[in-house]
Formats: C-alpha cells, structure tokens, sequence
C-alpha cells in the first residue's frame, strides 16, 4: 500500500483555524435567530441563549488561544 504526502505550512493549524471562524458566526447568528422567534418562557429560548454564550465565549477566547499557542516552543512534539 502507498502513502500519501502532503505539504502544510509551518503555522498551517492556527492559520486554518483561525480562518474557520465563519462556522462559529454562522452558529452565532443562528442562535440569535432562534432567540428573536422565542418568547423567553420557551425553553428554547435559553437553550438558544446558552449557544450564543457559549460562541461568544469562544471567539472572545480564540485570540488569546493562539497566541499561547504560538508561544509555545517549537519542539512541543
């Protein structure tokens, strides 16, 4: 059986990372949807709430993530 061989950049997982925030605003925004059609008595509505915390949470958190990271010395292997 071959093997495959591919070629990432030294920086490859944070960058992409990083890049990938487009699903968690996606996430984010969904769950600020949902919170506009619920009435705060529906449970939803706090289930929905505790999604949008917990996105923002994450992107709030994702800066200082990859800076530890990148701080980090490279022979972590």
């Amino acid at each position: 059986m071959g093997r495959e061989h591919c070629r990432l950049r030294e920086d490859a997982w944070p960058t992409l990372f990083s890049t990938q925030n487009t699903v968690v605003h996606v996430m984010l925004q969904a769950a600020e949807t949902g919170i506009a059609a619920t009435g705060p008595d529906d449970p939803a509505h706090e289930r929905l709430s505790r999604m949008r915390d917990f996105y923002q949470f994450l992107l709030a958190e994702l800066p200082g993530l990859l800076q530890r990271w990148q701080q980090l010395p490279a022979s972590r292997s």
